[in-house]
Formats: structure tokens, sequence, C-alpha cells
């Protein structure tokens, strides 16, 4: 059934978010208005749960009615594909104040990872561009076929969290414990990235071949 899926990532959102929220009271909600941590962090929650919510309640109450036209299902994986760029860009801002701590502001370790972060927004857009003309649905906008574009987006995505990977890698035992800790929270979060696409590619190909 479609946005069974949907549904269960946004259910576990919610109670991320319930769990999590006498933390965001007591430390994030009172810095100043120009602390560009505090709107990160606000926009990546809860941009995040109102994309959840809006693609949860689509494919719950709308698809299992009607069905879309391809023109229709292209615009609308083309906005939900805006939003997650949107998302992975905000969390690679987060990789990267992270990086910029473990190095300082000036090195070229930062350069480095900002550059591979630019590339792979680069590669994003360019995949996107290539892919959303070329895919196909079926009668539950559920892509039927893998776009060949789409391994720059992967590509691109892997090399970026790669490079930051390797650089909060590399610091881990070569700094004082609080950066230390940093590079290991960065480390984990690297991590989960390459854990989520490749569990996305990997049931977008066994829908397909099924």
């Amino acid at each position: 059934m479609p946005g069974i899926m949907p549904a269960a990532s946004l259910i576990a959102m919610v109670w991320e978010w319930f769990i999590s929220l006498d933390h965001e009271v007591t430390f994030i909600w009172p810095m100043a208005n120009t602390a560009y941590v505090k709107w990160l962090y606000i926009f990546a929650k809860y941009f995040a749960l109102v994309v959840q919510t809006g693609v949860a309640s689509v494919q719950l109450f709308y698809f299992t009615i009607h069905s879309m036209s391809t023109e229709n299902c292209r615009i609308y994986r083309a906005l939900e594909m805006t939003a997650v760029t949107f998302l992975m860009l905000c969390f690679d801002v987060v990789l990267l104040l992270r990086i910029y701590a473990l190095y300082g502001r000036h090195a070229w370790s930062c350069v480095f990872a900002t550059l591979a972060v630019l590339i792979e927004l680069l590669t994003t857009i360019a995949s996107m561009i290539a892919a959303i003309p070329t895919m196909t649905y079926d009668s539950a906008c559920i892509m039927v076929g893998i776009p060949k574009s789409i391994i720059v987006f992967v590509a691109g995505t892997f090399a970026s969290q790669t490079v930051l990977l390797w650089l909060a890698y590399r610091k881990r035992d070569r700094v004082v414990r609080p950066r230390a800790s940093i590079a290991c929270v960065t480390i984990r979060d690297g991590l989960l990235v390459f854990v989520c696409i490749a569990g996305k590619q990997n049931n977008s190909h066994i829908y397909i071949s099924h």
C-alpha cells in the first residue's frame, strides 16, 4: 500500500521530536536570534517534519484513491527531491561545522571539505535535471525504472561523505577529548548517510526487480 513507509518514517520522526523536545527547549530556544546554529537546527528539524507530513499525507490519502499522470508524478517527485536536497545540504553544513571545529577555520582541510560538499550539491542538481524528464511511474506514482544519471548523484554523495569521514577519522586520535568527541560524532553521522543512501538504492532495485 502506498504511503506505509512514509507514514512509518513520520511516526519515528515525531517520536524523536517528542523525546528530544526538553533538550531543544533547554539548549536551542534560549540561543540568540543571531545564532545561525539555532536557525539551522530549527530548519532541519521542522522543515523535515513538514515535508514528511506532506509526503505521507499525499501517498496515504491521495495516491490510494486517485491515479496521477506521468507529468504530475514528475512534478511531485521533483518537489520531493528538491526538499530532500535542501535537507541533505543542511546536514552537510552541520558536518562542515564539525570539521571546522576540528581543524580551525583557516586550515586547508576545511577548504577541501567545503569543496567536497559543493561538488556533492552540483552533482545532485545535475542528476536531478537529467533524471526527472526520463523517469517513468506506475499508477501509484512509484518509479519503475532507475535513470542512469542517478549514478552521478550516488558518486558525488559517496565521494563527499568519504572526504568528510576521512577528515574526521584522521583527527580522532590526535586531538584532546572535546574535539575527539566531535570527530566520533562526525564519523557516526557520516556513516549514517552511507547506510541511508545504500538502503535507498537497494530498496529501489528490489522494487524494480519484482
